[in-house]
């Protein structure tokens, strides 16, 4: 299983860094996706394929007096999700159960509204899955599907050819799978990327020239990175050791920050510490024998 396959369901130590990177990955097109969910304070929301829990955390803060409920069918993202949103849950307003959308253990009518966020490509049985949420959901309640990828480009062909079970819809696929389903009044919103960076800024209160221009520069790093790397090409080689130590460092900040914690909290933490130990002893022995 490679690292990417993550991404459909986190499973094991790859996983637990994949859902991490989800919640920081996937905030630029969080924050402008959820601009066009309108919720009332006390709101009944539902989040389907909840992942590490950060959009979880955001619906929490725009209904207050509300209650949030996820559901994923990876345990990994569903421990991840409870820890990111621990107080919630404790104050009896969240709560984050394992499972598939396929066949959700919800009642009739009870949420306002239903997100998915970067997600139903991994739905097995997107029309079942479809159905379901329209059941949830009240009379009237809304739905909120926020994709990155809509198969417009080769790029978006090469995910799928990664990702085992992935499948990228376009626009009109999902809209006619949604009707079929039972919805109407379906909305479709493309945006460039700078935009989906500038219209959530403004809405956090940026002003609209610095919002602007910071989504301009967002758009301008690439191209300005590719013409820097094609001119430093042979200053780079000499630096990839370091490149690739600050790399090395990242993973270990992951594995400090997430995964120690979390290994520590059970009745057997000491079996984890020892099994880290034999680990990282096994990884230099070998990182000095294959040298």
């Amino acid at each position: 299983m490679s690292f990417f396959e993550n991404t459909r369901k986190p499973v094991g130590f790859g996983g637990k860094i994949m859902v991490a990177m989800m919640n920081l990955g996937h905030s630029p097109v969080a924050r402008w996706g959820l601009q066009f969910l309108e919720l009332a304070p006390d709101a009944r929301v539902l989040d389907c394929g909840c992942g590490g829990g950060a959009n979880m955390k955001r619906l929490l803060k725009k209904c207050p007096q509300g209650v949030v409920k996820g559901i994923d069918y990876s345990p990994v993202s569903v421990e991840k999700s409870k820890k990111v949103n621990e107080a919630a849950i404790a104050e009896g307003r969240c709560a984050v159960l394992q499972g598939s959308v396929a066949d959700m253990v919800f009642a009739d009518n009870w949420f306002d509204a239903v997100t998915a966020f970067e997600t139903v490509y991994f739905w097995p049985d997107l029309p079942q899955c479809f159905r379901e949420v329209y059941r949830v959901l009240k009379p009237g309640g809304t739905l909120l599907i926020c994709n990155e990828s809509n198969g417009d480009t080769d790029k978006d062909k090469k995910w799928t050819e990664i990702i085992g079970g992935m499948t990228i819809y376009k626009d009109a696929e999902l809209k006619a799978y949604l009707e079929q389903a039972g919805f109407h009044e379906v909305q479709i919103q493309n945006f460039p990327e700078g935009a989906i960076i500038s219209m959530p800024l403004r809405a956090e209160g940026e002003s609209k020239g610095r919002a602007f221009w910071l989504g301009v520069l967002s758009g301008a790093v690439e191209p300005i990175g590719a013409v820097l790397t094609l001119l430093a090409a042979q200053l780079v080689i000499p630096a990839l050791p370091y490149l690739l130590s600050f790399a090395a460092g990242a993973m270990l900040y992951v594995v400090v920050e997430e995964l120690i914690p979390e290994m520590s909290q059970g009745k057997h933490s000491n079996i984890g510490t020892i099994f880290f130990a034999v680990g990282f002893s096994v990884m230099m022995t070998l990182d000095v024998a294959l040298g």
